[in-house]
């Protein structure tokens, strides 16, 4: 509680600095240059004081069982390059895997086990500006401290993806939940240090004053209350249910009508959702730009994006981190991102390659001393394949040439812009349902689907199970899904609001080792070679 009030009371020193001046673009060009000239030493550094500096460090067991001296690691990084040296560190076991840095199992390798929480991967470097919360991925929200001095680098990094994109000139607007969730306000400051302050902020949520959240809506309020001391550098958030999009089709209809046409910023399933709303209902919105994340952007939910007259960017982010990619101006591939290199380093895990797509297991390490969570090879639980290419734009041009695209996750239980993890899928397929309508674990799947363009969660019961009310299904696995945490339930209500979960009866897929998982993703080409 004490720490809580302490970072409210220093987000409020420190955010009318931040909001009383602009970052011009060539000050956005000299943060990204000195992020690249001081790559190798940021991590050098961040290295020294965070890990083998700090006794506490959960990372520093890893290193000393591999060997892996800080001098030794320093010349191995200078010889040979950040990603060569993180290789060499992952494959003698310097990596953790995503429930580890979740901290829900212990770090255990051979010769080696020792306990772990969440909170042992923040980065004692940051002292924290205001508090967050992850996107739930893990299971359970988790408390995430965020420095302003990062969003000065988020900032740099936008304003040169909107530059590359020419869309620096056009109104933006999100589509995003408003705190506990974090890409939203995030999102509104960085406009506000760049000068270019939001248009609308649209959430499919509203402020929640419950036990575990008021801080939550708290630093919301101090937000909006510099913003509007700052000239209005925060808009004031407008709840828009996600199955109610009219207000947003409005808008975006409303500027194409004025002659500019806006950029939206939501989940790419929220785009689909206000994409399909103007095609059935005649609003006008060509030359708009759905900026979008957070679920895999398929060829079908693009087609129906661009059906309405609109086109798409995306980015890559990781709540722990922050923005991690920005979309290609000269894509090959639709999701197609320039990497953040100077921010994060990205390899592939050993043997982590997913069969179906090619893509592989990513290992994340933070290079900026503000990142809030220190990653060292983390395991991301996000896929991708990644190349390096000259494409000609301007964001190579400025020195990231690495990119990455068929972004999936397979480890998260992702639709309709929500996160659940695993481990709720796990407890609701072998404890929740069979407990409640009969059955034995290995009698129910969850299916992530994508269905003409909207990505469902399909609950697959074996017909061994016998007959069963399957809206009863529905509500039990909603109400399991939103007992967790208050930020939970709200992951919930939009499920149940947007319709995402439905029930079908047929035997859950056993993969190649006979094991039946929890979650399965199926892409729609699979739907359709499957009938």
């Amino acid at each position: 509680m004490l720490q809580g009030i302490l970072k409210l009371l220093r987000f409020h020193r420190g955010l009318p600095g931040f909001l009383a001046s602009r970052l011009t673009g060539e000050q956005c060009r000299s943060i990204l240059e000195r992020s690249l000239l001081a790559r190798e030493e940021n991590l050098l550094r961040l290295l020294r004081r965070a890990v083998y500096e700090n006794p506490g460090s959960p990372y520093l067991p890893l290193l000393r069982r591999a060997g892996a001296h800080p001098e030794d690691v320093a010349a191995l990084v200078r010889a040979a390059g950040i990603e060569t040296a993180l290789a060499r560190l992952a494959a003698e076991g310097v990596r953790v895997s995503l429930d580890e840095f979740k901290g829900r199992v212990p770090v255990s390798r051979a010769g080696l086990e020792y306990p772990v929480r969440a909170a042992d991967f923040d980065n004692p470097l940051v002292a924290g500006d205001f508090e967050l919360m992850t996107g739930g991925s893990s299971g359970r929200r988790e408390r995430l401290t965020v420095d302003l001095d990062l969003l000065l680098f988020e900032a740099a990094a936008h304003r040169l993806f909107l530059s590359a994109h020419g869309l620096l000139e056009r109104p933006v607007a999100l589509w995003r939940a408003v705190p506990p969730g974090s890409s939203g306000i995030k999102h509104a400051l960085r406009r506000a240090k760049l000068g270019m302050p939001l248009a609308r902020w649209f959430s499919p949520n509203r402020p929640s004053w419950g036990r575990h959240l008021w801080r939550s809506s708290v630093f919301l309020q101090v937000a909006l209350w510099h913003g509007r001391r700052a000239g209005g550098a925060i808009p004031e958030p407008v709840q828009v249910p996600l199955d109610s999009p009219r207000v947003v089709a409005e808008w975006l209809a409303g500027q194409k009508k004025a002659g500019s046409p806006a950029v939206l910023s939501c989940p790419v399933s929220s785009a689909v959702r206000v994409a399909e709303y103007c095609g059935s209902n005649g609003f006008d919105i060509e030359g708009t730009v759905m900026w979008v994340g957070g679920e895999p952007l398929t060829a079908a939910r693009e087609q129906l994006i661009r059906k309405s007259g609109a086109s798409t960017i995306n980015g890559w982010s990781l709540a722990e981190a922050g923005t991690l990619g920005l979309g290609c101006a000269a894509r090959e591939v639709r999701d197609e991102i320039h990497v953040l290199h100077t921010k994060i380093a990205v390899i592939p895990e050993p043997g982590g390659r997913a069969v179906d797509t090619g893509a592989e297991r990513l290992l994340l390490t933070s290079l900026l001393p503000e990142t809030p969570k220190l990653l060292l090879n983390v395991d991301s639980g996000d896929y991708g394949i990644m190349n390096t290419r000259r494409c000609g734009c301007p964001m190579e041009a400025a020195g990231f040439p690495q990119h990455l695209h068929t972004i999936r996750s397979f480890d998260k239980l992702t639709a309709g812009g929500m996160h659940f993890t695993a481990d709720d899928a796990l407890r609701v397929v072998e404890e929740v349902l069979p407990r409640k309508f009969g059955g034995v674990p290995g009698h129910y799947q969850l299916a992530v689907e994508e269905r003409d363009g909207h990505g469902r969660v399909t609950i697959l019961v074996s017909p061994a199970v016998g007959p069963l009310d399957e809206n009863r299904v529905v509500a039990a696995t909603l109400e399991f899904l939103g007992s967790r945490s208050s930020a939970h339930r709200m992951m919930s209500e939009n499920w149940k609001a947007s319709g995402v979960l439905s029930v079908r009866r047929e035997e859950p897929e056993v993969s190649a080792a006979g094991k039946v998982h929890p979650v399965r993703v199926r892409t729609a080409a699979q739907l359709r070679e499957s009938g």
